[in-house]
């Protein structure tokens, strides 16, 4: 309707405004620049005294300006995107193993599913078994943990921030092939005994059994390397988290205990694709603020607190897709909202004589069927009677639209 706020049609949405849009933009080519140590561009981004002494307009800055809060507050070491030596054809293949993933599924009890890993793991009897696992904490804190339960050996590295939880346990069994290149000599090594590496990151091993990743190239083509050289008979296992594998939930248990080290212990560079997502938290935080500060669309920012790259409220019902949407939004044909725009008289309810505003309209008109369904639905599925907290429920709305007896 005519008056809604654009702020609150963007979050609603999940549309980023377009100056935030063309900011990401400039941030990733930025990136590109950087992550190449021969790029022609790479002038734009080195300092300049006319931006010290030079005056522009809002929006007219250079690009270095634009985007060095973003590197200055994100001072991570980016890693240039390497050309392996050696062409795909002429690498040796990892062995690896996730036979155990077509077999099970996330439905299946858990009994279930840990009787199949045992069943799996039977075959790798005799063999050192080596469990990884990485972790990552909702502040950023990333580590990577690798055990041997048969030599009670247990290594946990905090690594470092804000890199993906895929390549923490990258991380995990890249450090679990150093140990073995350091133990060559170890007694539990005698005799070319066989290893086990079993991970329960499926997205790790499969990477590496393809020996490509879009994140994480540079890594996955060192440890893809190591492999080889450490040049032992090594197998790379999938196998699930959370099903009380002895292993594996002291390799869990190892990573997070991990996350309390105030030292980083293993510094690990970020890599030009996962620098992206860093860009793309970045942007999505700046529009957030945006909107907690923002003048316009307080009612919807009542329903609505934080932002998303994703549309807020669908339903197949185009009418009433509408209808709820115009609701949530406050901007709607109620009588106080036409009002505003000089389509009703007074703006005060039929029934009670009082402003008809979206809040009198479905917690407290006494003419109102929506009132006593909000009520009753209140109270079978335990939702607090606030306008956020009704317009925010998916079931609260599917139960106020049948009782609406008008268009809104």
């Amino acid at each position: 309707m005519r008056g809604t706020p654009l702020s609150a049609l963007q979050v609603e949405c999940g549309e980023m405004p377009l100056a935030l849009r063309r900011r990401k933009q400039e941030l990733q080519y930025a990136l590109k620049i950087k992550g190449s140590k021969d790029h022609p561009s790479r002038r734009v981004l080195e300092d300049h005294w006319s931006n010290h002494y030079g005056t522009f307009a809002a929006g007219r800055e250079s690009i270095a300006v634009k985007v060095k809060h973003f590197f200055d507050k994100n001072n991570y070491v980016l890693e240039p995107v390497l050309v392996g030596a050696d062409p795909p054809w002429l690498q040796e293949l990892i062995d690896t193993d996730t036979s155990l993933s077509r077999q099970i599924t996330k439905k299946d009890p858990p009994d279930v599913i840990k009787g199949r890993t045992l069943e799996m793991q039977d075959r790798y009897r005799g063999r050192l078994a080596i469990y990884t696992d990485g972790s990552k904490s909702t502040e950023g804190r990333v580590t990577s943990a690798f055990v041997i339960p048969e030599l009670n050996v247990c290594f946990k590295y905090r690594i470092s921030d804000n890199l993906t939880v895929f390549t923490s346990e990258l991380v995990a069994i890249k450090l679990s092939l150093l140990w073995l290149l350091e133990q060559k000599s170890c007694p539990a090594l005698s005799g070319d005994r066989k290893v086990v590496i079993y991970s329960d990151s499926l997205s790790s091993v499969v990477a590496l059994e393809n020996r490509s990743s879009s994140t994480r190239p540079n890594l996955v083509r060192e440890i893809t390397k190591l492999f080889s050289t450490v040049n032992m008979d090594i197998c790379l296992t999938w196998v699930p988290s959370h099903v009380n594998i002895r292993g594996n939930e002291a390799a869990d248990q190892a990573a997070k205990e991990a996350l309390g080290s105030e030292i980083i212990d293993y510094p690990v560079p970020f890599e030009q694709n996962e620098m992206m997502e860093a860009i793309e938290k970045y942007v999505v935080s700046v529009w957030q603020e945006q909107w907690t500060l923002c003048e316009t669309g307080g009612f919807y920012r009542n329903v609505v607190p934080t932002v998303s790259q994703k549309v807020q409220y669908i339903n197949a019902d185009r009418s009433k897709e509408v209808t709820m949407t115009r609701l949530r939004l406050g901007h709607c044909w109620l009588n106080k909202c036409l009002f505003n725009i000089e389509r009703h008289d007074t703006g005060l309810c039929d029934m009670c004589r009082v402003d008809e505003t979206v809040e009198h309209f479905l917690l407290h008109c006494t003419g109102s069927n929506v009132v006593t369904t909000v009520r009753e639905v209140s109270e079978r599925k335990n939702i607090p009677l606030t306008v956020p907290d009704v317009l925010g429920s998916i079931s609260m709305l599917d139960a106020i639209h049948p009782a609406l007896g008008r268009v809104l």
